[in-house]
């Protein structure tokens, strides 16, 4: 599925309308409609918005893997840790948590990067067809 796709099936699974989302992420009610139809590309500061406000996992939304809501990986971690912490090696797990913290925080900002590169990329696309 793509990430424009992926974006419906969340407004759907949110129960919200695309002027609803469109507000809540503070956008024109047009530009929100044009991204989710695939006519544009997400921003790093859209993208931001969507973590911040609905707590949408962003490898799930760009790449279509994991759970679509950051709150089931946190259920999961915190499980995870909660096994991991009754071992006698808890402290060597808080530092994997740390470091698959910081690695997950790279990934968002190499997203935010290629996303920026994107953009540039079909800039220039467009200019040169439009000669």
């Amino acid at each position: 599925m793509e990430q424009h796709k992926r974006l419906k099936a969340l407004r759907v699974k949110l129960e919200l309308t695309q002027q609803q989302m469109a507000t809540l992420l503070e956008l024109k009610q047009g530009s929100y409609s044009d991204i989710e139809r695939g006519k544009a590309g997400f921003s790093s500061s859209f993208l931001k918005g969507l973590i911040t406000h609905f707590k949408v996992n962003p490898i799930w939304l760009c790449e279509g893997d994991g759970a679509m809501f950051l709150d089931h990986i946190e259920e999961i971690e915190r499980a995870e840790l909660a096994e991991a912490n009754s071992h006698p090696d808890s402290h060597v797990v808080s530092v994997l948590e740390k470091e698959y913290r910081k690695e997950l925080d790279e990934h968002v900002s190499l997203l935010e990067k290629q996303q920026h590169e994107l953009e540039n990329l079909k800039s220039m696309v467009d200019f040169l067809l439009a000669k």
